[in-house]
């Protein structure tokens, strides 16, 4: 479809989101892992981060101690959150 040059509008591009912060009462409610998600070659090692969470999403600053473990068997993770990948691909 082809707009003739008298048709354009003008419209907003942009957009904003607001909210009330202090809600809550700086206890963790989530964990966030950073990287959430990553691609490893076999045998490749990769650094995870943990950070404690309020219910708005925003870091606090309590310490927490994750225990960090693999499911599938494919790849293990030390006490300090180095995951190394294991031999097989695709998983």
């Amino acid at each position: 479809m082809y707009l003739r040059e008298t048709a354009k509008e003008k419209v907003a591009n942009g957009f904003m989101l607001a909210y009330k912060t202090g809600n809550t009462d700086g206890n963790v409610s989530r964990i966030g892992v950073y990287p959430m998600q990553s691609l490893l070659l076999p045998g490749a090692s990769i650094k995870l981060e943990s950070i404690g969470l309020n219910s708005n999403f925003e870091t606090v600053t309590k310490s927490i101690n994750p225990v960090y473990t693999v499911s599938n068997g494919n790849g293990s993770i030390d006490a300090n959150g180095v995951y190394t990948a294991g031999n097989t691909e695709g998983m």
